[in-house]
């Protein structure tokens, strides 16, 4: 055997991925968008909101947190779930919850009825968020798993992107902020049916060859050094999660729920406008996502690739709620909306890395656990502390010290590469 031939031998083996699994991750992709389309329905129309329910800043910053309560709760037990009735039927549910909690919402004319509808929308959250990452990863083996997941993980951004951008239009045309929570109904609507007839999953998991060897490997590693441990109880894979539940306190909580607040109260801007300021920051998620997967499958590195999506982060935060010339708008939009998702691609990937394909599911749990924490930390904090600090001490309060640790935390899992 040649010296060519050796080389390329390793990739010869590496798994096929069938052609229909690329179809199957677009619709997974813009089914699951119903779920956060329907989530930020209210940044862009705080103001009308506001003065519908007759809410003050801290008060709404509930209408974004209340939503994560149920993907909290139902996180490992979603687990569960998938494992009786399937993914698919995890990722249904997800739907018809979001649909139900519209239309309880739109009909709302007090505070209270309307944050129940935001209570079931959550349900959405806490099913698909595990279920999703889930299916998909049988689709695709490892060496092609970060680009697939980078494909989908602007989930959550493209969401946001549709609903900051079409909520005022829609509330201007048609006479109140209730036109957004029917265009949010018919949507998810829409995927459901399609969802429910088109999307299969494999017979068996699409792996490369060694994965299962990896997992078997790793597990007797684990035992030799003082027994087995109950998958629950991995430490790199609740080290991962708790760096992302802080990502989501300050990304996902506190910049998506209160910066067009922010750009309206300090800097003038329109509703319209600061939704869209906001939007740029969730455009630039989707080209950063999947450029985050690929470097992550290049490099053959998650690890570093996420703390990669921790620092910009940092960087951008030094100007997010405190900038006074237009370029620092544009550097802090720019470095958290590109390189951001870096970290959110690799933490989704990093569960069956960590975990191995037997227990993917309970690390997609954790992961999701400690994400609708930390969303549903920052879709209050900021909106408390800003009142005693004013915006740019509270940003700077809350996310650096946060950052530091998520960062020591990634650094510290030793069994992500």
């Amino acid at each position: 055997m040649t010296g060519t031939e050796t080389a390329v031998q390793p990739q010869q083996s590496l798994a096929k991925v069938p052609g229909k699994a690329w179809g199957l991750l677009i619709l997974a992709l813009f089914a699951t968008v119903a779920v956060p389309l329907n989530m930020f329905k209210c940044p862009g129309l705080a103001p009308q909101l506001m003065e519908f329910f007759g809410m003050d800043p801290s008060t709404f910053g509930w209408t974004m947190s209340i939503y994560t309560i149920m993907g909290i709760i139902l996180a490992f037990p979603a687990a569960g779930i998938m494992r009786k009735i399937g993914a698919k039927m995890c990722i249904t549910l997800s739907l018809a919850f979001t649909i139900l909690g519209t239309l309880v919402g739109v009909i709302a004319t007090d505070l209270g009825v309307f944050l129940f509808g935001r209570f079931l929308e959550g349900v959405g959250m806490g099913l698909v968020a595990v279920a999703t990452p889930a299916t998909l990863s049988k689709w695709f083996p490892r060496h092609k798993r970060g680009l697939a997941l980078g494909i989908w993980a602007p989930w959550v951004p493209i969401g946001n992107i549709i609903m900051l951008n079409a909520a005022n239009p829609l509330a201007d045309a048609f006479g109140g902020w209730q036109a957004a929570w029917w265009f949010g109904l018919i949507y998810a609507l829409v995927f459901l049916v399609l969802w429910v007839i088109f999307y299969k999953e494999p017979d068996q998991p699409i792996l490369d060859p060694g994965e299962l060897e990896d997992e078997e490997r790793a597990a007797k590693k684990a035992e030799a050094k003082g027994g087995s441990v109950k998958p629950i109880l991995t430490l790199s894979m609740w080290l991962i999660a708790v760096g992302f539940l802080i990502f989501n306190v300050c990304q996902q909580g506190s910049l998506n729920t209160f910066y067009p607040t922010y750009l309206g109260e300090v800097h003038g801007f329109n509703p319209a406008e600061g939704a869209f300021v906001t939007s740029v920051i969730t455009m630039l998620c989707i080209p950063g996502a999947i450029l985050g997967g690929w470097v992550s499958d290049t490099l053959k590195t998650r690890k570093w690739v996420i703390v990669v999506g921790y620092v910009a982060f940092a960087i951008s935060a030094i100007f997010l709620f405190t900038w006074t010339e237009t370029w620092q708008l544009y550097i802090a939009v720019g470095v958290c909306g590109l390189f951001g998702p870096f970290a959110t691609t690799n933490v989704f990937a990093s569960s069956l890395d960590i975990m191995g394909p037997k227990n993917n599911g309970m690390g997609m749990a954790i992961i999701a656990f400690m994400q609708n924490i930390g969303s549903f930390i920052g879709g209050i904090a900021l909106g408390y502390m800003q009142v005693a600090m004013g915006w740019g001490t509270a940003s700077y309060m809350l996310f650096f010290p946060l950052i530091i640790i998520a960062i020591l935390c990634t650094i510290f899992a030793k069994r992500l590469r």
